[in-house]
């Protein structure tokens, strides 16, 4: 009886972490596409409502879903501070990277891009964010692509290295 209940336990626990996997490739590619919203509104108060950058992440953390609404109300908060653009980004991205499930590649590229966040004029402002939702876009063609091919995968590995160990204990 204490073997069976360990088997169970044992494919339960296999099973579960295997649907985590596959959740966060679900999470990165979705957080990709709010960060990619995200570009447009930031685009649409720059270029339209002359917000500043501190006034135009409040806006957009106010109206994306969290995580990524929380980190730009963060980075309004950091910016409101005084902290400078790129260094609140960096150290956001750090904080969120697990949350957001985001990969290196692309806490670099959201780094490059706050790192010319804020210092030129409107036009190459919008420039910038036209050039990131670019880069951005071939990210979430990548998620979407691995989360494609190794969703199922992480599942049934995860219950069929479950069942394999239930075999070996039997």
């Amino acid at each position: 009886m204490l073997k069976l209940i360990g088997i169970l336990l044992i494919v339960s626990a296999t099973t579960k972490i295997g649907f985590a996997l596959a959740a966060r490739l679900e999470r990165r590619k979705n957080s990709l596409l709010c960060f990619k919203d995200a570009l447009s509104l930031l685009e649409s108060e720059i270029g339209f409502a002359q917000n500043s950058l501190a006034r135009a992440c409040e806006n957009i953390g106010n109206t994306l879903s969290p995580p990524a609404g929380a980190f730009f109300l963060d980075v309004h908060d950091a910016l409101s501070r005084g902290i400078d653009t790129q260094q609140a980004w960096e150290e956001l991205l750090g904080k969120y990277r697990q949350t957001l499930c985001l990969t290196a590649a692309d806490i670099q590229l959201l780094c490059s891009f706050a790192a010319r966040l804020g210092r030129s004029d409107v036009e190459n402002e919008l420039k910038n964010i036209y050039n990131t939702t670019v880069s951005l876009n071939m990210q979430i063609a990548n998620a979407k692509n691995t989360c494609d091919t190794n969703k199922r995968v992480y599942q049934s590995a995860g219950v069929l290295c479950g069942a394999l160990i239930a075999v070996l204990l039997i």
